[in-house]
């Protein structure tokens, strides 16, 4: 019996699985400039993040307590508000 790719249970596991997923896709967005903040982490990680948080029904609060778990780095949740708004439709739907 083949061992399933992903254990019940680890969101860690799956956030890994959904972000070398989107790796393989390409960015959702870029940088518009080279002006201004770099982002806080790369656009992988936030479509990564925004299929979780949709999949576990997560508000924005808890994306940035389950950022320094997935992301290793803290993420404000304004942050990821607006990094969700530039992920186009198709982009997720590739996913």
């Amino acid at each position: 019996m083949p061992k399933p790719k992903l254990k019940r249970h680890n969101i860690k596991n799956f956030y890994y699985f959904v972000r070398s997923k989107a790796k393989k896709i390409g960015k959702p967005f870029y940088k518009k400039s080279k002006k201004g903040r770099n982002f806080a982490i790369s656009p992988y990680d936030y479509a990564a993040m925004f299929i979780i948080s949709t999949f576990f029904d997560w508000s924005l609060r808890d994306d940035e307590f389950f950022s320094e778990v997935l992301c290793e780095k803290h993420v404000d949740h304004s942050t990821f508000g607006k990094a969700f708004a530039k992920i186009p439709y198709y982009y997720i739907k590739w996913l």
